[in-house]
């Protein structure tokens, strides 16, 4: 008899569905936002790379999980559910029918960024309360509670914590910790640009090479945030990504072969820009 196709208004579940699809599909390939993936003609320098990644890991099936609809319904909803360009005018409407739509995009408010500061304190007290064995004074000042490396970049409930934020989505509330977290941790310096970001490159590159590593898995992003600064691992491996997607055809490299090649064509480059 086979499954029913629905039609019509799109349910709460469903929804949902196609926001774990499309943060699935983004971790899957690495494409580091759900306007790049939907809206890709927007990216020019981009597009040939996410087309093939697209292609490579079935975007149409994989947006379609969990979802008995026609794609192309799937997919346009997929669409209005994403764009930033979406929730102008008239639209804004729907912020008030549809909570599950009012979603922001852009720069992070100062109620935001806080919630989100909130949602994370709390993870890590939590552990350190478990780790330490008793309860942390809740009047203790933040800045009195150290934590150690270890228990920082353990891996957060991002799903919880998107649900405490309630206005962003996982992977924004991903994005924004890496970047308040890299701000603190480096005291707020550029380390990426001008003449300390073309080193730091230079580095990553060369200590990676050094590594001999075989896949990524194989990296410690911990140990190797130090040839930039000290900065968050996601940071690192940010970088790296976007080394990454400047080699031809690097999806059908394997880690290694990257890493050869950015050792023998790019790193030239860039040490004759010094």
């Amino acid at each position: 008899l086979g499954i029913a196709v629905k039609f019509g208004r799109f349910s709460e579940k469903e929804n949902k569905q196609i926001r774990k699809n499309i943060e699935d599909f983004l971790d899957i390939t690495g494409i580091d936002s759900a306007e790049k993936l939907l809206f890709t003609s927007r990216y020019p320098q981009e597009r040939g790379t996410i087309s093939n990644l697209k292609n490579k890991h079935c975007f149409c099936e994989k947006l379609a999980e969990g979802i008995p609809r026609p794609w192309r319904l799937i997919y346009y909803r997929a669409r209005k559910m994403f764009d930033p360009n979406n929730y102008k005018g008239r639209d804004a409407l729907a912020f008030f029918f549809f909570p599950i739509l009012a979603l922001n995009y852009g720069p992070w408010s100062k109620e935001e960024t806080q919630k989100l500061m909130d949602a994370v304190e709390s993870v890590l007290r939590k552990r350190l309360e478990k780790k330490e064995g008793k309860p942390l004074s809740s009047e203790k000042p933040r800045r009195e509670i150290l934590i150690d490396r270890e228990t920082l970049h353990q891996k957060l409930p991002w799903t919880a914590i998107e649900a405490k934020v309630g206005t962003r989505y996982l992977r924004q509330c991903k994005q924004k910790w890496s970047t308040i977290l890299t701000h603190k941790m480096t005291k707020g310096q550029q380390l990426y640009r001008g003449i300390k970001g073309l080193q730091a490159k230079i580095n990553l590159i060369k200590r990676l090479h050094e590594l001999n590593a075989e896949t990524a898995d194989e990296v410690n992003w911990d140990e190797l945030s130090n040839v930039i600064g000290d900065v968050p691992r996601g940071y690192v491996q940010g970088k790296f990504y976007k080394l990454k997607i400047c080699v031809p055809l690097w999806q059908r490299r394997t880690f290694s072969e990257i890493v050869d090649y950015l050792f023998e064509k790019e790193l030239p480059v860039l040490q004759g820009k010094l």
